[in-house]
Order: structure tokens, then C-alpha cells, then sequence
């Protein structure tokens, strides 16, 4: 068993309590680097992301990070070990964009066995895109973190996933 199938399992149960959820299964072999990222990720009790396609009036949210300002994507980031997927899901929205929103469906599960260079066990991950609705808030961009956010009725030229998958379907 994968380091990581147990806590994996768990999330998985707990949002088909509200959710129909499409998962998909994919199996990446890792570097050293990746492989210590990993590790560290295991050790903060990381058991994967949370982004949140917002939609208003026809439009979506999305985000330019500092360290990819290249690239438009949806908002979102590293679960905490004591919230829910959906609680992450908010609260990174909430942090980078100034957004309050509300997910209403789950556009689908990623989970990510990582495979290590050597002997060491797989490390499982999962990473959930939801579809959400805007509530409240004024856009800002969270200092730091994040260069711009923005509506856009069409895809911008250059994002990166699941924006890109998740554009083609929605907007």
C-alpha cells in the first residue's frame, strides 16, 4: 500500500457524502527533488490540493501566482491537515483572490501515486477541482502569493490546469 492510500481513502469518503465524484488515477515517477518535496508535503500532514473554479455572471476567476505569472489558473492550494477538502478549497480561494464562494459540485478527483526513485513506497495524493459560486468579496490579490486575479468570460491565452480543462466546458 502507497503511503498516503489510507488518508486519501478518507477524503474521498467524505465527499461523496455530498458529491458525485469522478476520480481519475494517474502514476508519476519522481526525481529525488520530487521525491524530498513529496516527503515534506507527508510530513505537514499534506494530503493534497484543493482548487475552486468561481463563477459569476457567466465569468470565472482565476489567478496569475508570483511564481508563475506567465500562466492564468484556478485558485486553490495545499489542503491542511485538520480541514476538509472543501474547507480548503474556500479558504484558499478566500486568501488569494478575496473571494468568499460556495462549491457546489466536484468537476473531478485527481489522485497521484508518486512513485520514488528506488525501494521507497509510493506516496498517494489527491487533488480535487470543484465548481463554485461567488458569494461575496472584492478582488485582491493575496501579497506574496498572488500577482493578479481577474473575471474573464473566455480563457485567457495562456493557462495552466485544470483552467484549461475546466474553461473548455464551462465558459
Amino acid at each position: 500500500m502507497s503511503r498516503g492510500t489510507e488518508a486519501v481513502e478518507r477524503r474521498l469518503i467524505a465527499l461523496r457524502k455530498s458529491y458525485e465524484v469522478p476520480v481519475e488515477r494517474e502514476t508519476y515517477d519522481l526525481d529525488e527533488r520530487g521525491h524530498e518535496r513529496a516527503l515534506e508535503r507527508r510530513e505537514w500532514g499534506v494530503v493534497g490540493t484543493a482548487r475552486v473554479w468561481v463563477e459569476r455572471d457567466g465569468a470565472a476567476l482565476l489567478v496569475r501566482e508570483v511564481g508563475r505569472p506567465e500562466t492564468w489558473g484556478v485558485p486553490g492550494g495545499l489542503v491542511e491537515p485538520d480541514e476538509s477538502v472543501v474547507e480548503a478549497g474556500r479558504r484558499e480561494v478566500r486568501e488569494e483572490t478575496g473571494v468568499d464562494c460556495e462549491p457546489f459540485d466536484v468537476a473531478y478527483a485527481h489522485r497521484a501515486v508518486l512513485s520514488p526513485p528506488g525501494d521507497d513506497p509510493d506516496i498517494e495524493e489527491l487533488a480535487v477541482a470543484f465548481l463554485g459560486r461567488y458569494r461575496d468579496g472584492d478582488v485582491r490579490p493575496e501579497p506574496g502569493e498572488i500577482r493578479d486575479v481577474a473575471w474573464f468570460r473566455s480563457l485567457p491565452a495562456s493557462v495552466r490546469p485544470p483552467a484549461d480543462r475546466l474553461g473548455a466546458t464551462r465558459l
